[in-house]
């Protein structure tokens, strides 16, 4: 296996762990957040912001991810 192509791997590693480990705050944070407001009846004033920025990183790394494996959706006339 040629040198670039280790790399290349190894940065594809990176970003899928990048990927996987907003969505896994995500789901914290919003877990978090339902847990505070209906179970100790206190919202947490910084949830919902810090889903929106998790939400919007992930989909700016998972459009990178698509688009190195060609997997956007596309129509043809």
């Amino acid at each position: 296996m040629a040198a670039g192509e280790r790399a290349w791997r190894a940065y594809e590693a990176i970003v899928n762990t990048v990927a996987v480990t907003l969505f896994a705050g995500m789901v914290g944070v919003t877990a978090a957040g339902v847990f505070f407001r209906y179970v100790l009846n206190t919202a947490l004033p910084w949830a919902e912001e810090a889903d929106r920025y998790l939400f919007i990183w992930l989909t700016f790394v998972g459009a990178s991810i698509t688009m190195r494996y060609k997997a956007h959706i596309a129509v043809d006339i």
